[in-house]
């Protein structure tokens, strides 16, 4: 009898749209679908930290749902910032290194612009591939996964953070960015375009 209340983060049933086989395409949407729906339904409240989550919660059969803020490390506020330069020098992305998140963008970005350093912080199933492109490219450096405490450094370092997203959610490493005063380019596909007050 207890109320349930369900919170919606990541659409797992787009990020399957960039599986590398239909079948498996196939089947992790087709299996998200009905898990976001099963649970949804029992729920009495789903919440979602982007209006489009939240539209495709309500698709998904959910009752009712909410919109809710994304929180801060506290480090992310505490530390003072180091100021931003006036001209761009360093280029940072940070996240998961998967399909949907674009990161190929900031390869041909460091193709393009050598007089530009360019740092991708992050894992995933793209890592192999991006570090052998910044072996031969000495203005593209892949990290790897950082900690928290290296993420915020390398925030510092860089003059901005570039997010280029099929789909984000919302983007939680943009507003880190900006906590530390630093520009915040993202694309459409992120959540955190929902927040015009940001």
């Amino acid at each position: 009898g207890l109320p349930l209340v369900a919170g919606f983060h990541t659409d797992f049933p787009g990020v399957t749209s960039h599986y590398p086989t239909a079948w498996l395409r196939f089947v992790g949407r087709h299996y998200f679908v009905y898990a976001d729906r099963q649970l949804f339904r029992q729920a009495d409240l789903v919440l979602g930290n982007s209006d489009g989550m939240l539209a495709m919660a309500s698709e998904r059969g959910a009752r009712r749902t909410e919109l809710i803020g994304t929180l801060l490390p506290g480090g992310m506020l505490r530390q003072p910032a180091t100021p931003l330069r006036a001209e761009l020098r360093h280029v940072l992305f940070a996240g998961r290194l998967a399909p949907e998140k674009n990161v190929h963008t900031l390869v041909k970005a460091a193709h393009a612009l050598p007089g530009i350093q360019f740092t991708i912080a992050g894992d995933g199933p793209l890592y192999h591939a991006i570090h052998k492109e910044s072996e031969s490219l000495p203005n593209l450096t892949c990290t790897g996964w950082v900690s928290r405490d290296e993420l915020l450094e390398r925030m510092d370092q860089a003059d901005l953070l570039v997010l280029p997203s099929e789909l984000e959610s919302f983007g939680n490493v943009a507003l880190e960015a900006m906590a530390r005063q630093r520009l915040a380019l993202v694309s459409q596909g992120c959540g955190i375009l929902d927040w015009p007050e940001l």
